[in-house]
């Protein structure tokens, strides 16, 4: 029999989940754990119903305001992040600029690797555990909110937001990472800060009480 390195070198299927922390071994039984459900689950929402992101562009700027669409984000992490992805690309308009001679170059209404980093941010640093409340992202006219169920975790909570990093969830980061969703290099909400910074627009607008939302204006 020939040698395969790939089939022949592959460690039991225990040991692999056990390699990437996807198990965890309760009365004698091997069970998955959120990061296995969240990631590669075939329907985490069963096991956690609130592990969902639930997109809103509203016609105005306030929740009074008409509904324009609506996009629910459920399944896999992975999912999630690419549905809200195409829903930011979407929904952020690009602008005329003052034209160049025969050219009219157009800006977005936001910075996109701002509105990327902030998406990752809603699925990798929420609270899991003891909620059944969603991530938001709330579009009005004017702004958008990114709200997550749970405050700042461990060092993160310390000083201005963003200056220091922790993982709430950090099986889940490493395991995004590896699928390369992510970084984990801690420094999303820095760069969010330095994007806007660099493109005139207003500072990041953040809020804890036992939940964190993140509020990014439009140019004036």
């Amino acid at each position: 029999k020939e040698f395969d390195p790939e089939r022949d070198s592959f460690p039991p299927f225990e040991n692999w989940l056990m390699q990437r922390q996807l198990v965890e071994r309760i009365d004698g039984t091997w069970r998955p754990n959120y990061t296995a459900l969240l990631v590669h689950g075939r329907s985490p929402q069963t096991a956690l119903p609130g592990a969902y992101v639930d997109f809103i562009r509203y016609t105005g700027t306030d929740v009074d305001a008409e509904i324009a669409s609506r996009k629910v984000a459920t399944g896999t992490l992975p999912d999630q992040l690419d549905i809200l992805w195409a829903q930011l690309e979407a929904h952020n308009a690009s602008t005329p600029l003052h034209a160049t001679g025969i050219q009219a170059p157009f800006a977005n209404d936001y910075p996109p690797k701002a509105l990327q980093e902030l998406a990752r941010n809603l699925v990798q640093h929420r609270a899991y555990e003891g909620t059944n409340a969603p991530s938001r992202v709330e579009w009005y006219d004017d702004r958008i909110e990114f709200s997550n169920p749970g405050a700042p975790f461990g060092r993160a909570s310390e000083g201005a937001f963003g200056e220091h990093s922790d993982y709430r969830n950090p099986i889940i980061t490493a395991t995004l990472a590896t699928l390369g969703y992510v970084e984990a290099a801690g420094r999303g909400v820095r760069r969010v800060r330095l994007a806007l910074q660099r493109a005139g627009y207003p500072e990041l607008e953040v809020a804890t009480n036992g939940f964190t939302r993140l509020t990014l204006r439009r140019k004036p």
